[in-house]
């Protein structure tokens, strides 16, 4: 069964679509450089300076990223640095979960789920704040 998600209207205003690709260019680097989803980026982006719902935020996050990791895939096969297997490994379970969190987010209240996707961003602010400082000292 489909469901529409509900959409708002969007920011699309120069400076807001100069700043949304300007940051999507370094969520594209930092994604690429460090093996993170570009998504702890993307959306907060969409959702406070563009006003597109969580709801959006999410999917419209994981197709952008789907261009960001397929090209940095490219230039680390070329320098030889994936694990195919373990990736093969790991991917199973991602595309399951995957699924499995696409369905969730449709019976969560928008609220719940901007609350939630705040919750593990803080959570990962603090947890590489705490790894940046174990290496300074």
């Amino acid at each position: 069964m489909r469901r529409k998600i509900e959409s708002r209207q969007i920011n699309t205003s120069k400076q807001v679509m100069v700043l949304a690709i300007g940051a999507s260019f370094f969520a594209g680097i930092i994604s690429s450089f460090f093996g993170i989803g570009g998504g702890i980026i993307f959306v907060p982006l969409m959702v406070v300076a563009m006003g597109m719902g969580m709801k959006n935020a999410a999917p419209t996050s994981q197709l952008i990223l789907l261009f960001a990791s397929f090209s940095g895939l490219v230039t680390h096969s070329i320098l030889g640095h994936p694990d195919y297997y373990q990736a093969l490994l790991l991917a199973i379970g991602a595309f399951g979960g995957g699924l499995i969190g696409a369905r969730l987010s449709l019976e969560i209240k928008e609220k719940g789920l901007q609350i939630l996707v705040s919750i593990v961003i803080i959570a990962a602010a603090i947890k590489l704040f705490i790894d940046s400082i174990e290496n300074v000292f």
